[in-house]
């Protein structure tokens, strides 16, 4: 009878051996899975440069380009990126002027801040493009 009880007991144990080594076979597959889409997540973002690498070249050549120039005219160089900064700070200050006027629903709030920067943007953009090398 001993020898009954005792291979039930082991006929147990290895029911829960196998039903935990499931259990983790499951977990292991949840985690191969996540691990798989991790990998395909990433490799698809990888994969973008592989498909376009002529345009990532084209603009890497276009801006060696853009810096020689730069080097052998420098002066053309900062006329152009005074020019560029002229129009960002302009159009900076549009764009604050008309967040000013959309936000001032309310006096204690400072909508008048955004105006005073728009307006100090506008200014700076005129004086960048009347006088660029200055």
């Amino acid at each position: 009878m001993s020898t009954q009880g005792d291979s039930a007991a082991s006929g147990a144990q290895n029911n829960d051996r196998a039903n935990e080594q499931r259990a983790n076979n499951e977990r292991a597959d949840d985690l191969a899975g996540m691990a798989a889409v991790d990998i395909t997540a990433v490799g698809g973002v990888l994969a973008l440069p592989g498909r376009n690498w002529g345009w990532f070249m084209a603009r890497g050549v276009l801006l060696v380009i853009l810096g020689v120039l730069a080097g052998l005219a420098p002066g053309w160089a900062v006329f152009s990126f005074a020019l560029l900064f002229a129009a960002f700070s302009f159009a900076d200050g549009v764009l604050a002027i008309a967040s000013g006027i959309r936000g001032a629903t309310h006096a204690r709030e400072r909508w008048w801040l955004l105006i005073l920067s728009g307006i100090a943007g506008i200014a700076v953009g005129v004086l960048f493009v009347l006088f660029p090398l200055l």
